[in-house]
């Protein structure tokens, strides 16, 4: 197996690992879990020209959906705003 990578029964871990990894997955493993870690290293950044061409997409999708958005109510976007945060909050506490 790779260097990079490491994959342990659960059942096997030491009780101080076991609590780490329970504290990262946000969760209690199970005796029949499996762990798998992945370490992977930084990228380089970006160029400057390939940040600007990002931020120029980024721009221009947010200028659409504002147009698109232009005739809907502030209260109606506050309401799916919450929506979808209650949403999301919901899904990481899983």
């Amino acid at each position: 197996m790779p260097k990079n990578i490491a994959c342990h029964k659960v059942k096997e871990l030491q009780p101080d690992a076991r609590r780490i990894v329970q504290e990262l997955v946000g969760r209690k493993l199970r005796e029949e879990d499996q762990v798998s870690i992945r370490v992977i290293g930084p990228h380089p950044a970006p160029s400057p020209a390939v940040r600007r061409k990002s931020a120029k997409r980024l721009e221009d999708l947010m200028d659409n959906a504002a147009r698109k958005a232009k005739d809907i109510p502030a209260k109606e976007i506050d309401r799916l705003i919450d929506e979808a945060l209650r949403h999301t909050r919901a899904r990481k506490k899983r």
